[in-house]
């Protein structure tokens, strides 16, 4: 199954958003919730958009964080989402469960 047309029209919204200054920001309560299986609308609707979005032909990859310098971050949540299903299949930072 390829992915749609809208998909990538979301991610390069998602990237552009990010490239125009979102400040970074996290709630680690919100990102115990975030679990393997979820989607990616939930877990967007859930955390609000990502800080930095990386994209490749086997996954996408959301992340939050709560300071500019990744040297300074303390709290941070990044997930792997696969591109056709649009589910989390993995979920990892100081944020996660």
């Amino acid at each position: 199954m390829k992915p749609s047309f809208r998909f990538y029209l979301y991610i390069a919204i998602l990237f552009s958003q990010t490239s125009c200054g979102i400040l970074p920001y996290i709630n680690c309560t919100d990102g115990k919730k975030v679990h393997v299986g979820m989607t990616q609308d939930e877990v967007v609707k859930l955390m609000g958009d990502p800080y930095f979005v990386s994209l490749s032909k086997a996954s996408v990859v959301f992340g939050w964080q709560d300071k500019e310098d990744v040297r300074q971050v303390k709290n941070n949540l990044k997930v792997t989402i696969n591109p056709q299903t649009k589910l989390i299949t993995d979920v990892e930072g100081t944020c996660a469960k």
